[in-house]
């Protein structure tokens, strides 16, 4: 995480599993939007994906509202959990 000071635990390189939740307005996003997605996060440095520099699980959050839409997607809500304690809620701008 670079915008943290460099004495904060999250400051070091690690990682998370994720847990991604959509609430969809309409029908569910094409099976290829997900597995591009997918391909693009899953087992990568979050810091090197365009558009995730500081991939806090709120950035995370309006990244997949954003690679949605793109791919004319309708999301109502994207949940982004890092743990089973810590989650953000993101419902659009």
């Amino acid at each position: 995480m670079p915008l943290t000071p460099p004495d904060h635990k999250c400051h070091r390189l690690h990682g998370h599993s994720y847990r991604i939740e959509l609430a969809m307005r309409k029908a569910p996003p094409p099976r290829k939007v997900c597995e591009e997605i997918y391909r693009l996060l899953d087992f990568n440095c979050l810091n090197q994906i365009e558009g995730l520099h500081n991939p806090t699980a709120e950035n995370l959050a309006v990244w997949m509202w954003d690679r949605l839409t793109l791919n004319r997607v309708d999301p109502k809500v994207v949940i982004v959990a890092e743990t089973c304690e810590s989650s953000c809620v993101f419902s659009g701008r």
